[in-house]
């Protein structure tokens, strides 16, 4: 099940306010090199998305000594992450090849994988698609219909004085954020009001 075009946007709009609380995406994040120094950085990201607590350089091959660069432990499933790098030994065809065996036998082991680059993570491109990947995103979803359904069902259930009563705590909830929105724009005016006076006797005192 995919995410929905407005539920992605929605969750893009979280993901953009935890990349400026982790510290924004850095300048050289161009280069997309391998920088697993920077784990605190994922790690922040990671939290604030939602996502299950990452591990980091997780051995998934008993024989060989692949790695995965990140693991979630979701409910259902593991998730692997790569993060690939735009320069090097991947880039090259036996470094492909590798990968690509690699690749095809972590989804083997049972892993969800995902693949991205240091640029999407730090931008918060990603976080869409490894919430789906975890299912969470559905899980979210999902639990929100249920939410809306049991109103509409606790609706179709109450009294008419409980009606009458719920709709008279809407109206009054509704007239008190109408106030809040009034009195907000009357303080603005006023304020606007007073800087067009300075300004006013600022140009006046230069004549």
């Amino acid at each position: 099940m995919r995410v929905g075009w407005r539920e992605g946007k929605r969750l893009l709009g979280r993901v953009g306010e935890s990349v400026v609380k982790a510290g924004g995406p850095r300048k050289n994040s161009a280069k997309d090199g391998r920088r697993m120094a920077d784990r605190p950085l994922m790690v922040n990201l990671f939290r604030s998305w939602g996502l299950p607590e990452p591990a980091f350089e997780v051995r998934f091959d008993r024989e060989r000594r692949w790695r995965l660069d990140v693991v979630f432990d979701c409910v259902a499933w593991k998730v692997g992450l790569e993060i690939e790098g735009l320069q090097g030994r991947h880039q090259t065809v036996a470094g492909f090849l590798a990968d690509m065996e690699k690749y095809n036998r972590a989804v083997l082991a049972g892993y969800r994988l995902i693949r991205t680059t240091w640029r999407d993570i730090e931008s918060g491109a990603i976080a869409v698609v490894l919430l789906e990947a975890c299912g969470l995103a559905v899980a979210a979803a999902r639990e929100e219909a249920d939410k809306a359904e049991a109103e509409d069902k606790a609706e179709d259930n109450e009294t008419w004085p409980e009606a009458c009563k719920r709709i008279e705590a809407e109206a009054e909830a509704d007239a008190e954020r109408e106030e809040a929105l009034f009195e907000k724009a009357r303080r603005r005016e006023v304020i606007e009001a007073e800087a067009e006076r300075l300004q006013q006797e600022r140009v006046e005192s230069l004549f």
